[in-house]
């Protein structure tokens, strides 16, 4: 016996219209979050001396640390040997590699806990008291998350999926990699891996037959209707189910053939 419910997949307009409604909330949240943390950290002042300290060296060598290499490489050798002194001034200078260190750092750590604060509260948090993995926008668009094996989803899954699949595969891999470019840390390969989880993820919305993402493959969960789709307490209840249905099917074909026979 196929041990198996049809599964009644959200409408794409729904999802779409979900996912907007919930990542503004988060969004709201990480910078509310963000806000207070770089207030904490005294970040927006630490930046301001490190582009001081920058502002002076660019002026003392007559020079502009903002350039491609493209821009670089048009220079004449005595425009280079500046830009290349006032380089080696700049991490010369303990002041400005102090601070580079620490702005790095807490860029990274402020945005990196600000998601998880936001991510915990509305993807985690509120779907365990809506229950069926629902998230505001998901209740406001009828939509659930269970199992695909229409079974209920449970708080080790749901978190798998929020945390290990949403925030930390598919949000803080390219956040690092934005990060890393915006700090001017980016090479060939970082390119790469942001291009890589985006077109991982629509592929596998089209190509999977529920238009599972990658926390749905991690944590073998699928987006719901929640008015049409029956979603079971346990496994058990839901073999219980195929196998009753699975009876039923079988003794209406034996009366089927029962009247045709006479």
């Amino acid at each position: 016996m196929d041990i198996a419910v049809d599964i009644q997949k959200g409408s794409f307009w729904k999802r779409i219209s979900a996912f907007l409604f919930d990542k503004i909330l988060l969004f709201i949240l990480a910078i509310g979050t963000a806000t207070l943390l770089s207030l904490i950290f005294q970040y927006d002042q630490r930046l301001n001396e490190y582009q001081e300290i920058r502002a002076s060296i660019e002026e003392e060598y007559g020079i502009s640390f903002g350039i491609t290499e493209e821009e670089y490489n048009s220079f004449d050798e005595a425009a280079k040997a500046r830009y290349d002194a006032a380089y080696e001034a700049l991490n010369a200078n303990k002041e400005a590699v102090r601070l580079y260190g620490l702005i790095s750092n807490f860029a990274l750590l402020i945005v990196t806990f600000s998601f998880l604060v936001a991510y915990l509260i509305l993807e985690f948090m509120v779907p365990m008291l809506l229950k069926n993995g629902m998230t505001l926008g998901k209740k406001i668009f009828g939509l659930a998350v269970m199992k695909q094996n229409s079974v209920r989803i449970s708080g080790p899954v749901l978190f798998v999926r929020t945390i290990l699949g949403k925030y930390a595969v598919e949000l803080m891999i390219p956040t690092f990699v934005i990060i890393k470019l915006f700090l001017g840390q980016g090479n060939i390969f970082l390119f790469i891996l942001l291009i890589l989880v985006p077109l991982v993820n629509l592929i596998l919305v089209i190509a999977t037959q529920n238009n599972c993402f990658l926390h749905d493959l991690l944590s073998v969960t699928c987006v719901v209707d929640y008015s049409s789709q029956r979603i079971f307490d346990t496994e058990q209840e839901m073999i219980d189910y195929v196998r009753e249905q699975h009876e039923k099917e079988e003794a209406e074909e034996r009366e089927e053939n029962v009247f045709q026979t006479k």
